[in-house]
């Protein structure tokens, strides 16, 4: 017996067999999974005894069943193989209800679901394995992504028993739903009694909304919902209260529940009364008495301020209140009260001080000389009368007298008195002030100016005192940053510019024995433009012939300008840079003196500038060479030039590898190759100020001659002929 179309399937030793033909198999009345055949029998020709006969099936699973026998003879033996049914079986656990079994489930992303198999089977695959933490396993766990963006998740297991007997079990669903956030925000989560807290909704995917406010105002909300509440704690203890939100999604599948608690403090009451009139005149004093309440029983911490920039922390503070405005000025006066939990209270008055009355006025020069101006400024506070007395007799009633002016002539002696100030105001008080006063005698400057006319810096000039009698000390201020206190002074005015003239403006300050002091007119002193002549060299000491290079960039004031080179030569050249070629045909050093004069033709100042340069003389380099002939070996005689006397030392360079430091050297010369060589000489004279001159030269030598010539024997009888070799080297004359 063999299930559905694996009929073909049979294998008799591990091969096809005519002895299991497919075609035998006919379906069982009433079961549409197997087929059944009878075949046989079978002789031992088909079948041989003494050897294993093996039945497969390559499909499915199939039953055997075997007889020895017949219907006459009955069965001798008899098999049957075991049927054991292999079934697929597998249900769902709900996350949130273990013992509950299903087929289709209903959860919210995020969670994990239990994926059961029957137990009994050999193997087990689900399908689709995605997402399955074991897709082998008889009890996989389901891990949605929560990112996933699919449903519905639908899936099926596939059991193996015993001999390779398979079955594929219902299909088992899955419903995923959008999970919903209870989300609020509150604007504060303690604070002291009352205490109103904003609560503002930011819930996700949310249907319903249930909100629990500690348990005494309960309520329902479909839609986002903002809203404040009120906390009140009317005891001496901290109070905790808590506001819960729980939300459900649309198919009330999912739910999340947020919870958030408020602290809230017991309250403070701030409270004080004055012990005394809280209006009136400067100043008010005033006893203020606290009635404070803390309901825990503690003593609070208690913050006055009077409202003119004084604070107190006592229970019971003291204070006074000045006004020295010209207006009645109020006090806000305040107490705030701190509980150990720093809840506060304020309670607030007004104290009204009104303006007191003082005399007062400033004048800047209580002291002065004559004709002294005293600028008289009334700064009283509170007066609505004002009376001056001035000292000198004279008297005003004006709030500001303004400007008051006090003679004293120059042989008078100071006249000191006083200024005093009386004043009053509708409340009837009253105030006065006095200052003193001093003026001095009259003082006059002056001075005159002997022989002055513009010129050329520096100019010198002669001032004398001509100062009333009274000055007894002089300052004399020449404009320039410089200053006397001579009667009679000579002084020298300069000019730094280099295109305009200076003016200075010259003073005199004289002052008395009191200190008063006048000051003369400016008297104008003009100097005309400042000329320098100022030159650099590129060198001072030098050998003939050199050329120097001259800069006056460091002249300036100047539009003129004349180099003398003090060898016979000079230039008119108006550039910066100049040069000039000096020479010393002598044996002596020179000196040449260069001056260099400019002059700004505008005003006709001139100024020059003169630097000596150091001229060393030159060698005079020359030799002759003293000889016999040109051939080689050459002796050969230098002779250095003996009309120059100004070289000291010599470095000959002969050109057959020989040096000398000699005056007159001698060499000898080879040649020892084929053709004519010349010998390069070089002498380089240097003077004991280490000047130079190089004189060169050359020497030719004929190539080297040598006479040689062999024979076979040197004697014999006669006649004695000889045969001569001719082994001359470098001849070509015999």
């Amino acid at each position: 017996m063999v299930r559905n179309n694996a009929e073909d399937g049979f294998l008799l030793n591990g091969a096809s067999s005519p002895l299991i033909p497919a075609s035998a198999f006919q379906s069982i009345l009433g079961n549409n999974e197997w087929k059944a055949a009878r075949l046989g029998p079978f002789t031992t020709g088909d079948i041989p005894t003494g050897i294993t006969t093996k039945i497969s099936n390559t499909k499915d699973l199939f039953h055997l069943g075997i007889i020895n026998g017949n219907s006459t003879s009955g069965v001798r033996f008899g098999y049957f193989s075991d049927f054991k049914e292999v079934k697929a079986d597998a249900h769902l656990v709900l996350p949130d209800l273990e013992s509950q079994n299903a087929f289709q489930v209903r959860g919210c992303r995020g969670n994990t679901f239990q994926l059961y198999a029957r137990e009994g089977a050999n193997t087990y695959q689900w399908i689709p394995e995605k997402y399955l933490d074991n897709p082998f396993s008889r009890t996989p766990v389901l891990f949605p992504p929560i990112q996933d963006t699919i449903n519905k998740y639908a899936y099926q297991v596939v059991v193996t028993g015993s001999c390779n007997i398979k079955d594929t079990s219902e299909l088992l669903t899955i419903q995923v739903f959008d999970p919903p956030t209870a989300l609020f925000n509150i604007d504060k989560n303690a604070g002291c009694s009352p205490l109103t807290v904003n609560i503002t909704d930011s819930s996700l995917n949310a249907y319903e909304r249930k909100w629990n406010i500690n348990n005494d105002t309960i309520f329902k909300k479909y839609s986002l919902y903002n809203f404040s509440h009120t906390f009140y704690n009317n005891t001496d203890t901290v109070q905790e209260y808590f506001i819960m939100l729980v939300v459900d999604n649309a198919s009330r599948t999912c739910r999340d529940t947020l919870i958030r608690t408020i602290t809230v403090y017991p309250a403070i009451k701030a409270g004080f009364t004055p012990n005394s009139n809280i209006t009136g005149c400067h100043p008010v004093n005033i006893q203020f008495i606290n009635t404070s309440r803390d309901s825990t029983g503690d003593e609070p911490l208690y913050k006055w301020n009077f409202g003119d920039g004084a604070t107190s922390n006592l229970k019971n503070p003291f204070h006074s209140f000045s006004n020295y405005a010209i207006d009645d000025t109020v006090f806000n006066v305040s107490l705030v009260a701190i509980s150990q939990y720093f809840c506060s209270d304020t309670q607030k008055i007004n104290v009204t001080v009104h303006p007191y009355i003082k005399a007062d006025f400033t004048m800047p020069d209580p002291q002065g000389c004559s004709p002294h101006r005293v600028n008289i400024a009334n700064i009283s506070t509170g007066a609505d009368d004002n009376k001056w007395y001035f000292g000198d007799g004279n008297t005003s009633t004006l709030p500001q007298p303004g400007n008051h002016v006090y003679y004293v002539n120059a042989s008078s002696p100071p006249l000191i008195s006083e200024i005093k100030l009386v004043v009053r105001n509708n409340e009837g008080c009253s105030d006065s002030i006095s200052k003193p006063i001093t003026i001095y005698p009259y003082i006059k400057a002056g001075f005159s100016v002997n022989n002055y006319t513009s010129s050329c810096q520096p100019v010198k000039v002669k001032f004398i005192d001509t100062s009333t009698v009274s000055a007894t000390s002089l300052y004399w201020d020449f404009g320039d940053g410089a200053s006397d206190t001579s009667h009679t002074i000579e002084h020298t005015f300069e000019n730094f510019s280099t295109s305009s003239p200076a003016i200075y403006n010259v003073r005199l300050i004289a002052t008395s024995q009191y200190f008063c002091a006048d000051t003369t007119p400016y008297y104008t002193i003009s100097v005309y433009p400042k000329i320098h002549a100022g030159f650099t060299a590129d060198t001072s000491v030098f050998c003939s012939p050199f050329i120097v290079n001259f800069d006056r960039s460091t002249t300036f004031g100047a539009n003129s300008f004349n180099w003398n080179f003090d060898d016979g030569e000079q230039s008119n050249s108006s550039n910066i840079l100049i040069n000039h070629k000096f020479n010393n045909n002598t044996s002596n050093t020179l000196i040449r003196n260069v001056k260099l004069k400019v002059t700004n033709t505008a005003y006709g100042c001139s100024d020059s500038i003169v630097r000596p340069l150091t001229v060393y003389p030159k060698p005079d380099a020359s030799f002759t060479a003293v000889h016999n002939g040109n051939c080689q070996p050459l002796e050969t005689q230098f002779n250095y030039n003996n009309a120059d006397n100004v070289a000291t030392s010599f470095i000959w360079t002969l050109g057959n590898g020989n040096t000398s430091s000699d005056k007159n050297p001698q060499t000898i010369y080879y040649n020892s190759s084929n053709k004519d060589t010349i010998f390069n000489i070089k002498v380089i004279s240097i003077s004991e100020d280490f000047c130079t001159d190089t004189a060169t030269g050359s020497i030719l030598v004929h190539p080297y001659v040598k006479a040689n010539f062999s024979m076979p024997v040197a004697e014999g009888c006669q006649p004695f002929n000889i045969s001569f070799t001719n082994l001359s080297e470098q001849a070509n004359d015999y």
